[in-house]
């Protein structure tokens, strides 16, 4: 019965003032899963029972596939958080998402399963929840076709549209249907566009070149010219450990045992949430009156992960996409790889003679979801670098292996790598779930000692970017947990990376 699921709305910059709308969208969102994976344990019950290793086994390692039941559950919970996420019209996914240089909502989703599923639809339009869509399209995958066809894995346009018609998704309209332009964004959209038309007659006034050619410009540069300045703000407590680029909190108890800590950074919150009583837990700052409520319009895809404690994991991604992106522009939400990667990795103990136990454990299972500039992610494969990342951390005698926090290795690693003075928009958030139940050491005769651990659900999360909205719950959680994550203090550039254990 352990389950854990996180969320995130978009990593970029959330204003202070803005922060209790979104804590409170991804505390339904994930009061709903919780509820659902609560209620469906009898329903769907486990088929592999897990069992925890010796204190010490050698064996060979063997691949063994979750339950499928739990896989079901997982998938259904990403998909309840996600379809939540894009009915807010704060989140920058379905209803209310950013405008292409048309004016129109184009949206791109994904989703993936440890046992190797995936799926992905991108630039649809007149679709409600693009989510539901691509998991309709992972259910086909499972079911087949005909004749040795094969059936689709990632529909983009009209096409994924028209398919998602013919199997009867619901939520479907005509593509140019604009019940999801909402008012603010279609205000926000004008204004936008009222700059790019201003900046374009004044370079064509400069240099007497052709007028603007929207097909030709560059996101980075458009995203630039756009962005409001994010005002510094107070951030959250968080320890640094390379000063003006490093920060790194944690407040997981088998990794800081520093209970003093925690206690404090609960302290130091401002804003206490009377009404819906949302449990901070990293620090939400008050803001100030110069807030530029606009710039919560420029965070990039909302996602989810789920873990279920047989091993089982799903992640989800939905995206409207970057402010007056290209129709046609599918970002890293779509994208295999870049928005969202779960794996799930089991073993059976094998005796002298080489026979297969029926006995099975669970090794190591995880997922993760991403937001961000998606055409810096792609480069990056990011969801599947941080898994990467995570595995060596698990095999502790993986050569490349550091020893150290596998999620503030990614930012540094994406951060270095792509952030420069010039270039604002090569930024990322990530969030990520684990369950572990044994650590490994592999020889190289491919036999693998194990040692036995207490099986516990972690959540990890990182970004580059100003601010990351998460929030996560799991069985052993009277309510979900949300917070708004920042960059230390007079920051405006960095790394930030934070775990907490349920």
């Amino acid at each position: 019965k352990m389950w854990g699921v996180m969320a995130h709305a978009g990593a970029g910059y959330h204003s202070p003032s803005n922060a209790t709308k979104y804590r409170s969208v991804l505390s339904h969102a994930l009061a709903c899963a919780g509820e659902y994976l609560s209620r469906s344990a009898e329903a769907l019950p486990c088929h592999l029972v897990p069992v925890a290793p010796p204190t010490t086994t050698t064996t060979t390692r063997k691949s063994v596939i979750a339950c499928v039941n739990c896989e079901l559950r997982a998938v259904r919970a990403v998909e309840i958080v996600v379809m939540a996420l894009e009915d807010s019209e704060y989140t920058n996914a379905g209803l209310g998402s950013n405008l292409t240089l048309d004016g129109t909502v184009e949206t791109d989703a994904a989703i993936m399963t440890g046992g190797g599923g995936f799926a992905a639809t991108g630039a649809v339009r007149g679709v409600k929840n693009p989510i539901r869509l691509t998991c309709e399209l992972l259910n086909a995958q499972a079911a087949g076709l005909p004749l040795g066809l094969i059936p689709p894995m990632f529909l983009v346009g009209d096409g994924a549209r028209e398919w998602g018609i013919r199997h009867g998704v619901e939520g479907i309209s005509h593509k140019d249907d604009t019940s999801l332009v909402t008012q603010s964004a279609a205000e926000q959209w004008r204004t936008y566009k009222d700059q790019l038309e201003s900046h374009q007659r004044g370079q064509s006034a400069k240099s007497k070149k052709r007028p603007f050619d929207g097909a030709k410009a560059s996101p980075s540069a458009v995203a630039k010219r756009l962005r409001p300045t994010t005002p510094q703000q107070k951030g959250a407590s968080v320890e640094k450990t390379t000063p003006k680029a490093t920060s790194y909190c944690n407040n997981a108890t088998d990794h800081n045992n520093n209970n003093d800590d925690d206690e404090e950074k609960e302290d130091e919150i401002e804003e206490e949430e009377e009404e819906d009583e949302i449990e901070e837990v990293d620090g939400c700052s008050s803001g100030s009156s110069s807030d530029h409520a606009a710039a919560d319009r420029l965070q990039d895809t909302v996602g989810a992960t789920c873990v279920v404690g047989c091993g089982a994991t799903a992640a989800g991604v939905s995206s409207g996409g970057i402010w007056l992106k290209h129709p046609g522009r599918i970002g890293e939400a779509a994208m295999y790889g870049a928005g969202c990667w779960a794996s799930s990795e089991h073993s059976q103990l094998t005796s002298d003679n080489g026979d297969i136990d029926n006995s099975t454990f669970l090794l190591d299972a995880f997922a993760c979801s991403v937001s961000g500039g998606g055409e810096y992610i792609m480069k990056h494969l990011l969801a599947r670098r941080c898994c990467e990342l995570f595995r060596d951390e698990f095999n502790v005698a993986s050569s490349s292996s550091t020893g150290d926090d596998p999620m503030r290795d990614l930012m540094q690693e994406f951060h270095s790598r792509h952030a420069s003075p010039s270039n604002n928009i090569a930024q990322a958030g990530v969030i990520a779930m684990q369950i572990t139940s044994a650590t490994a050491t592999t020889t190289a005769t491919a036999t693998t000692t194990f040692e036995r651990k207490i099986p516990k659900i972690r959540c990890h999360w990182g970004h580059t970017t100003p601010s990351l909205a998460l929030g996560f719950c799991a069985h052993n959680m009277q309510k979900p947990k949300t917070l708004i994550s920042r960059l230390p203090d007079g920051q405006t550039s960095g790394v930030v990376a934070c775990c907490h254990t349920t």
